[in-house]
């Protein structure tokens, strides 16, 4: 997970983390954080626990903010996010831009 990233509460996120375990996040550690707070957005928009309630409020999300940048949902309940690229340089992680 890359230190320079440029989405809102990315440096936030990877500060406790490291400070909590010692090393930087990995991208899928980043990608179930970004997860939980979808999946908490679609619990609080359902205010319900019923499945079709939540499957509904998923579908509806459009734009929400992550630490992985703007994330929606297709009609076809694919998810819709700009991907971000990562490279090694001297040895460390880096957004390819």
């Amino acid at each position: 997970m890359a230190r320079d990233s440029r989405y809102p509460g990315n440096q936030a996120f990877v500060e406790k983390y490291t400070a909590r375990y010692g090393n930087e996040p990995s991208v899928w550690a980043a990608q179930s954080y970004a997860a939980v707070h979808i999946f908490a957005k679609a619990l609080l928009d359902a205010a319900s626990i019923e499945p079709t309630n939540i499957a509904t409020a998923l579908a509806q999300i459009n734009d929400f903010d992550t630490i992985l940048g703007k994330f929606s949902f297709d009609a076809n309940g694919d998810a819709i996010y700009d991907p971000v690229t990562l490279i090694v340089k001297n040895g460390k992680l880096q957004v390819f831009e």
